[in-house]
């Protein structure tokens, strides 16, 4: 993969064209800041270039530790919430093909109804349970966690501990704590990378590792991003993506839906949604992000996006080639619906029809500004492209609109809340 994997087009108007390229210089200024560790990225940078740096040398003593963890298991338990979960479970449900453990998720919510199902489903089975957590002592999966390593102690006895895996603080927090006394087996979140950029770093490669995800390919992928960023080759999409977002931020498209046509790709979306809240929306900044299904919600949203409120500006992402094993529409005797004309083709087709009928539609006659992203393929070396081009892009949109784009200011008020009420 030596070419750009990455092709963006627009169909937005000149004025907004226009508007977005006055601010190339200044997207350009804040990516050498970010380069050099300068004004809102002098911390918390760790993530940039990090697969190079660290995890593609690290990777083979990951896995080497991983298999000899000395248990027999079939499945595993990510416990985790945000940027702890979200980056494994967008690639996981994009790749599941690719593991040979499955993957069920905990500490995302504080739900008992969920919960009760989760046991359900592994009570026959010998998971692994991946707790990830820089303190420990987050609410969601700190709760799950408990419940489920007494379940553990009850169904393995002394064999439980060598059922976990954690990722946490190097040195403090109720996790570190743990690990130290039981002999947990566990691995450390970079000091210098927040939550929702850290998934090249252990705490998304290690839940991936244990379900048996190949993962040289997608730090390989992200790697290429960045090395195409120092030769100035992808510049250009940073400019036209992060330029046009913010021209029409000014114009009061204050939000932007993602439209995907892979269903599998919905917890991507959801990882980008973090990625882009959290580093923009501050002293009532930013673009919200939202996402939708093609063609799924086209049949639920599609009258507001071509008729409503004209506050929002649509993101489409494609894939280029299919798979080659993709079903093909067959013949079914008796059952006149008047598609015999599509016999032979494969259905993947008619997505990519529906798609382009789509994005026709919401321009043309909902008057609805587009940018779309085109990937040549739905593959663990693409997605580690994308997901690089995408930390890069909120960093810097985030300098744009003059907020730190690796704080959560909100999200602690809600915690100190909820532990008043606690």
């Amino acid at each position: 993969m030596s070419n750009v994997p990455l092709k963006l087009s627009n169909r937005v108007s000149k004025a907004i064209q226009a508007k977005s390229q006055s601010y190339h210089p200044e997207i350009m200024n804040k990516l050498k800041e970010l380069q050099n560790g300068e004004g809102y990225y002098s911390e918390f940078c760790g993530w940039y270039d990090y697969p190079s740096k660290v995890a593609i040398q690290a990777s083979e003593d990951w896995q080497s530790q991983i298999e000899s963890i000395g248990v027999d298991y079939d499945s595993l338990v990510l416990i985790g919430v945000g940027g702890s979960f979200l980056g494994a479970k967008a690639l996981y449900e994009l790749f599941a093909e690719q593991t040979n453990k499955e993957m069920f998720f905990a500490g995302w919510h504080l739900s008992g109804l969920e919960l009760s199902r989760l046991f359900s489903k592994i009570q026959n089975k010998k998971p692994l349970l991946v707790f990830i957590s820089k303190s420990g002592t987050t609410i969601e999966p700190a709760l799950h966690f408990r419940n489920l390593y007494e379940w553990m102690r009850f169904k393995f006895k002394d064999e439980a501990p060598k059922r976990v895996i954690a990722v946490t603080d190097k040195e403090k927090g109720a996790l570190r704590g743990f690990c130290n006394r039981l002999g947990i087996q566990s691995y450390v979140v970079p000091d210098d990378i927040g939550g929702r950029y850290s998934v090249f770093s252990p705490v998304g490669m290690i839940p991936l590792l244990c379900s048996g995800a190949p993962i040289e390919p997608l730090l390989s992928g992200a790697d290429l991003f960045y090395e195409q960023l120092r030769s100035g080759l992808n510049t250009n999409l940073l400019k036209e993506y992060v330029g046009i977002r913010r021209a029409l931020w000014d114009q009061g498209r204050k939000t932007e839906c993602m439209l995907y046509n892979e269903p599998a790709f919905e917890f991507f979306a959801g990882w980008w949604q973090q990625l882009f809240g959290e580093s923009e929306g501050k002293d009532h900044k930013g673009i919200l992000p939202i996402s939708s299904s093609i063609t799924r919600d086209l049949h639920s949203m599609g009258q507001f996006f071509q008729q409503g409120t004209p506050v929002y500006f649509e993101t489409f992402v494609t894939f280029k080639n299919s798979l080659d094993n993709l079903p093909f529409i067959e013949k079914c005797s008796d059952f006149e619906d008047g598609y015999d004309g599509l016999i032979g083709k494969k259905i993947d087709y008619i997505n990519h029809l529906a798609t382009e009928a789509t994005m026709k539609a919401h321009h043309e006659n909902g008057d609805v500004p587009i940018m779309h992203f085109e990937l040549d393929s739905l593959s663990l070396e693409s997605a580690g492209y994308f997901m690089s081009f995408f930390k890069v892009a909120a960093a810097l949109s985030a300098g744009l609109f003059e907020v730190n784009p690796f704080d959560q200011p909100g999200v602690e008020f809600y915690k100190a809340h909820m532990k008043d009420k606690l």
